[in-house]
């Protein structure tokens, strides 16, 4: 049962930090939609950030912010308690489950900074390196910036020529890059292979079923080709990595979706 729990709770710490390295949100994390195998399954109110905030919440039933974007480790460790003393049940010591829900918090982090790491450019680990993705984040929120675009977007200021984008946070950002004497071209490159330039946004989402309801599935087609190359250069389709107008922007989704 421990040996069983133990693999459980790391698929679930890798799972979980995929998600949130994309800015996905998955609205319903109840036991009941957590699956052992760590993969993800009944999203139905789902979605994607558009403008970054540690507290998005899309599900209009989740009025208080439970599966908020910010909360979704958290809560994903409440579930594997609840595993462990379904587990007890049938046997084991409660101490020993203790001890391995314990290792979560500290796991999960492990698999998020590797994924933040990665998505900022760099490839070797720095006492810094959690305070850095926070201030990237923070600098995203106080400025309502895109979540996807802005990682695209950094990855152009790698050369430091032309303005600073990106405040304070790219210098600092520049900084620690010089640690790793890594050719620009490199890092740009591994940044553009783990931030991808399509999603499934909302905005597209809602578009592509308000046209299904009326029989028409083209734009379900193209959206579907287009997030299944998310890290190429699509030209024809750029219009699908554009974040929302003010006035497209979907704040609510439902479990129907």
């Amino acid at each position: 049962g421990l040996a069983f729990f133990s693999a459980v709770l790391e698929r679930q710490a890798a799972l979980i930090a995929h998600w949130m390295d994309l800015g996905f949100i998955h609205g319903v994390m109840n036991t009941d939609n957590t699956s052992i195998a760590g993969e993800t399954i009944d999203y139905g109110p789902c979605a994607f950030m558009d403008e970054f905030r540690f507290d998005k919440v899309f599900s209009s039933i989740d009025r208080r912010g439970r599966y908020a974007y910010i909360n979704q480790a958290a809560i994903g460790q409440w579930n594997l308690a609840r595993l462990a003393e379904c587990l007890l049940m049938v046997g084991g010591d409660q101490s020993e489950f203790e001890a391995e829900l314990g290792r979560f918090p500290a796991l999960f982090d492990r698999h998020y900074l590797a994924r933040m790491r990665r998505k900022l450019g760099l490839t070797t680990e720095a006492t810094g390196d959690a305070e850095l993705i926070r201030e990237w984040l923070e600098h995203l929120q106080a400025n309502e910036l895109d979540y996807t675009e802005s990682f695209r977007s950094l990855s152009t200021c790698i050369t430091g020529k032309g303005p600073t984008q990106f405040g304070e946070f790219e210098s600092r950002w520049r900084q620690r890059l010089a640690t790793e004497s890594q050719d620009p071209q490199v890092t740009k490159a591994l940044m553009d292979s783990a931030n991808p330039l399509f999603i499934p946004r909302n905005h597209q989402v809602e578009r592509a079923i308000g046209d299904a309801i009326k029989g028409d599935f083209a734009v379900f087609k193209e959206l579907a080709e287009v997030i299944t190359r998310p890290f190429e250069q699509q030209p024809d389709h750029a219009g699908y990595a554009s974040p929302p107008t003010l006035d497209e922007r979907v704040t609510k989704t439902f479990c129907g979706t």
